[in-house]
């Protein structure tokens, strides 16, 4: 497995490389200062995406494999999914829909306004807990280091 992951990596570096040096390629032949911006760029969007793709099919197999491996640990992972669902309907549900002239003007409608504000509620919520979970781990800690 280690082996492949690092065939894999090799094969990675080796396309951005590869890409890298064609995008400067591009963009120092050329005297047209159209064709040096628009190209080179456009290759490294492209490379962009590209490797983004791959990384998250990377994740997804990842992910696929370890579940398949390890079953027992799939459970921990649903408990946290759970528990971060159940928050993300919480924050939507309790956050508003109201839509002011301002809201209009960037084309948020009610749904998107009161989806808005649940992700706010929800960033609030989590900010605020790993805040708490932090101090209180600090504290206790240094009470059991005494």
């Amino acid at each position: 497995m280690k082996t492949v992951s690092r065939i894999i990596n090799l094969v990675i570096y080796g396309i951005t490389i590869l890409v890298t040096i064609i995008m400067f390629g591009i963009y120092f032949s050329s005297t047209e200062p159209a064709v040096k911006l628009g190209t080179s760029t456009d290759v490294g969007f492209f490379l962009t995406y590209g490797l983004g793709i791959v990384a998250i099919i990377a994740l997804i197999a990842s992910v696929i494999m370890d579940m398949l491996s390890n079953p027992k640990g799939l459970q921990g992972s649903a408990i946290s999914a759970g528990v971060l669902l159940v928050l993300a309907l919480i924050s939507y549900f309790s956050s508003g829909a109201e839509v002011t002239p301002l809201y209009q003007k960037f084309g948020v409608d009610a749904s998107l306004s009161q989806l808005l504000g649940g992700g706010l509620v929800m960033s609030y919520i989590l900010t605020l807990g790993s805040i708490a979970i932090l101090v209180v781990s600090e504290v206790i800690s240094s009470f059991n280091n005494r």
